[in-house]
C-alpha cells in the first residue's frame, strides 16, 4: 500500500500532525456525515480534540475528522480548516483543500447574549448556517484541476463535506482520487 504523509493544518494554533500509512479501506464511502464505513478512526490529537483516520482504496484517499467538542466546532466553523497531503515527505509537491473556509466577519452569526448570557449563537442555527453558507472549498495543487475555488464535489472525483451525526459530533470528510495526485 502507498504510504501517505498528511500534515493536517487545524486553524491558525495547531501544528501540523503527521500520519504515515493509510488503511486499506474495505467498505464503500459516501461523503455523508457518517462515519460508519471507517469503524473506529484511529487517531486522536488532545491539543485540537481532534479524531481522525485515513483509508484508501484503488481509486481514493478518503480522510475523515471528526470533534465532539463544540468549542472546537465553532473554532472550525469561524476561522475554516486545511488539509495537506504530501505523498513524498518532502513538503515540495502537496496538495491542498481548505474547507470549510474562514467566515468573514459579516457572515458570521450575530453574537447576542443567550438567556443564559451566553455570547455565542444558539447551536443548532449556526450550524444550519454553516451548512447553507459553505458551497465551495479551495484547492490547490492537483493535477486535472485548477487551483482556486472548487464546488464541493467535481467531475475529477474530488469530494469534501461537514455535517454532524446524531449525536451532534462534527464529521469533516474528504475524498481525493488518488488519479489527481500533482500536477506533472
Amino acid at each position: 500500500m502507498k504510504k501517505f504523509l498528511i500534515p493536517l493544518s487545524f486553524l491558525t494554533f495547531c501544528s501540523p500532525k503527521i500520519i504515515e500509512t493509510a488503511v486499506k479501506q474495505n467498505n464503500p464511502v459516501t461523503i455523508d456525515a457518517n462515519t460508519s464505513e471507517y469503524g473506529r478512526l484511529r487517531f486522536y490529537d488532545p491539543d485540537t480534540k481532534l479524531f481522525y483516520h485515513l483509508a484508501s482504496d484503488t481509486s481514493n484517499l478518503y480522510v475523515c475528522i471528526t470533534t465532539s467538542d463544540e468549542q472546537t466546532q465553532q473554532q472550525i466553523m469561524l476561522a475554516g480548516m486545511e488539509v495537506w497531503i504530501d505523498t513524498t515527505k518532502k513538503a515540495t509537491q502537496r496538495i491542498g483543500v481548505r474547507y470549510p473556509l474562514a467566515m468573514r466577519e459579516m457572515e458570521a452569526p450575530v453574537r447576542r447574549p443567550s438567556p443564559g448570557g451566553n455570547p455565542f449563537p444558539d447551536p443548532s442555527q449556526f450550524k444550519r448556517q454553516v451548512l447553507v453558507s459553505q458551497k465551495v472549498a479551495e484547492i490547490k495543487g492537483f493535477k486535472k484541476i485548477p487551483d482556486g475555488l472548487t464546488p464541493l464535489e467535481t467531475a475529477e472525483g474530488l469530494k469534501v463535506g461537514i455535517g454532524w451525526d446524531k449525536n451532534d459530533i462534527l464529521v469533516y470528510e474528504l475524498q481525493v482520487p488518488l488519479k489527481n495526485w500533482y500536477r506533472s
